[in-house]
């Protein structure tokens, strides 16, 4: 298929949603106790009320369902049921950078992400970060950084780790949810199910497509076509890889998508335009960008199948869209 050009999508081009009948909505409740620890709130109790723009789930934003911890069970807090499913939508203050160094927990999460390939290898990776990371991931300072060491030895993620969970789409926010009581209700309706038109996030899609979400912070681990930049043999059988660490993971966003000739892709004007509009939106600023999840083409690799891409899809597309522009897409994780 050729690419799509500077041609606005259908949705774009006559300022127009799709809706349909069909509908399956559902109650939801943004998660108080989680974005808590998302936003470090223990140590400012205020910060979920204060900044309540950045922390809570707009309309139109993609909820998502809190699974298992990353941590050790024993010491992770397991909070009670509720009568209606707790979901977030954006990651609060885990991933803020410190100028142009990037979070642990974004590494960490990158580094799962890219190279799990299969249950067995997940699962290596979780007893890698619970319990110590070979020296191949690590640094003290002085080289390449990944993951970095603490005064004391420990690994400086950590701390964090208990607060990293598997997240699971369950739908598109149709009414705002506070994530914190004292600032309003928490309650959201969420649509699970069904035909609506969405933004899309950096890459093109055509008719057709599989839809799974990704972090934004991930784009860098993707190709210009949205394809998973590929890992070598003995890096999956090891689970040791710095070069490719270094060459997929920590390239920057603005040089990590290249032609044939190994050149950059630079984004088109409008693109960087719609992009800016979104990131402004919430008042963001560098470093503290709201960090919500975005959509792209499940692009299937069966060479290194990677296990969170296959987790993360749930829609397919029904029209086709360039970067950052709107696309109608069919909600059915189920049917797919």
């Amino acid at each position: 298929m050729s690419s799509l050009g500077g041609s606005a999508s259908l949705a774009s081009a006559t300022s127009s949603h799709l809706d349909s009948a069909c509908k399956h909505i559902q109650q939801c409740r943004v998660s108080q106790d989680h974005m808590i620890q998302f936003t470090k709130a223990p140590h400012d109790p205020e910060e979920l009320v204060r900044n309540k723009y950045r922390y809570c789930m707009h309309k139109d934003e993609l909820a998502l369902s809190v699974g298992k911890c990353w941590g050790k069970q024993n010491g992770t807090k397991r909070f009670q049921n509720n009568a209606y499913p707790r979901v977030v939508s954006n990651l609060g203050q885990l991933v803020e950078t410190a100028g142009d160094e990037r979070s642990e927990v974004e590494k960490v999460i990158k580094l799962m992400y890219h190279h799990a390939v299969s249950i067995p290898k997940r699962d290596a990776l979780l007893k890698l970060f619970q319990n110590g990371v070979p020296t191949d991931f690590v640094t003290s300072g002085d080289k390449v950084p990944y993951l970095k060491v603490a005064a004391d030895g420990s690994m400086l993620f950590k701390s964090q780790l208990p607060y990293i969970y598997d997240f699971g789409a369950t739908g598109y926010a149709n009414t705002l949810g506070w994530a914190h009581s004292s600032s309003g209700d928490t309650m959201s309706s969420v649509m699970i199910g069904g035909l609506r038109t969405v933004v899309n996030g950096d890459f093109e899609v055509f008719c057709g497509d599989r839809i799974q979400w990704y972090w934004p912070f991930e784009a860098q681990c993707f190709t210009k076509d949205g394809r998973r930049k590929q890992i070598e043999m003995h890096d999956v059988a090891t689970l040791t890889p710095p070069g490719v660490l270094r060459n997929n993971l920590q390239t920057d966003p603005a040089e990590s998508q290249q032609n044939e000739q190994g050149q950059p892709h630079r984004t088109d004007l409008a693109t960087r335009q719609r992009k800016s509009f979104e990131e402004r939106q919430y008042g963001q600023r560098k470093g503290a960008e709201k960090m919500v999840p975005l959509i792209k083409p499940f692009k299937k690799d069966d060479e290194h199948p990677r296990l969170y891409d296959w987790y993360r899809v749930f829609a397919d597309a029904i029209s086709s869209a360039g970067p950052r522009e709107k696309v109608d897409i069919r909600i059915s994780r189920q049917a797919l």
